[in-house]
């Protein structure tokens, strides 16, 4: 049987997390979101991929130039609780166009963990710990930790 694979990574199409790792398309999976942190729904998916899928080698890979690592909950609950507008950047702060106003979202947005991280490195790392610190996941799963830069096109490991 064929060895099986895992990604969790960002959502950002800038790179395609197959093809950098040299992983085989056809026995890799991909886990994808804001960020590629690991939350409860990654654990859930990771899981039954282990359980039902056989993966047993999953890699972390964040990345350069990340919206997540620009972000912080203090700017996302500002924005959001202005209105659900896309906002815009005026190359200081998040701005919202103020032509549109919401209801008071302040319950739904504060049911969600945001993930932000200043420090990618970190953010990795914690990410690592976060799998293997779960009961989910076996010991027997390998997980690896990468970074990769965007501009220089290279994958680089995480201890």
């Amino acid at each position: 049987m064929e060895k099986k694979y895992g990604i969790i990574t960002c959502m950002d199409s800038r790179f395609d997390p197959i093809s950098i790792t040299d992983l085989p398309p056809e026995h890799t999976y991909v886990i994808r979101n804001a960020g590629g942190r690991v939350n409860a729904d990654t654990i859930r998916s990771m899981t039954i991929a282990h359980k039902f899928m056989g993966i047993k080698e999953w890699f972390i890979i964040h990345h350069t130039d990340c919206m997540v690592g620009k972000l912080n909950d203090e700017i996302i609950l500002k924005a959001l609780k202005s209105n659900l507008q896309t906002a815009e950047f005026n190359g200081h702060d998040w701005v919202n166009d103020d032509r549109f106003e919401t209801e008071d979202n302040s319950e739904s947005i504060n049911k969600i963990e945001w993930q932000t991280f200043s420090d990618l490195k970190q953010s990795v790392i914690d990410d690592l710990n976060a799998i293997r610190e779960n009961s989910l996941i076996p010991d027997t799963v390998e997980v690896k930790g990468f970074i990769y830069d965007l501009t220089g096109n290279t994958i680089d490991p995480v201890d």
